[in-house]
């Protein structure tokens, strides 16, 4: 099975892929209006089978749960909420080792990877939260 994982913010939205077993980071998108319509069409691109959405706590849950609700009502596919709580810190200690100008470029996508993974793992059994 193929997933897409997003990792929501504000002004960017964190993308990355699993095949099978392995999550890798894809791409980081632009939250803005065409953001949905960005989305759809990876999904489709690669054949996904669900859409893996991180969610955090406080404010940014709420608001990740009506970004959930929009992409529900634009794409008919499994869509599951999974906790996302210190990727951002995570990604951060794995970027260490790397080049200096890749860790300047957004970690949304690192972030994405790291939740989708997280996910993978620790879901044998996977239901759609979201139907």
């Amino acid at each position: 099975m193929t997933f897409l994982g997003l990792d929501y913010g504000r002004k960017r939205i964190g993308v990355a892929l699993a095949e099978k077993t392995l999550a890798t980071p894809l791409t980081v998108l632009a939250n803005n209006p065409q953001v949905t319509r960005k989305i759809i069409s990876l999904y489709q691109k690669y054949r996904s089978h669900a859409i893996v959405l991180g969610i955090s706590e406080g404010k940014m849950a709420q608001e990740t749960r009506e970004f959930a609700k929009l992409l529900k009502a634009h794409l008919k596919a499994p869509l599951y909420l999974h906790d996302e709580t210190l990727t951002s810190y995570e990604a951060n200690l794995k970027l260490l080792h790397h080049k200096k100008s890749k860790r300047r470029k957004p970690q949304d996508a690192y972030q994405a990877a790291l939740m989708l993974q997280d996910f993978l793992d620790t879901h044998p059994k996977i239901k759609p939260m979201l139907e």
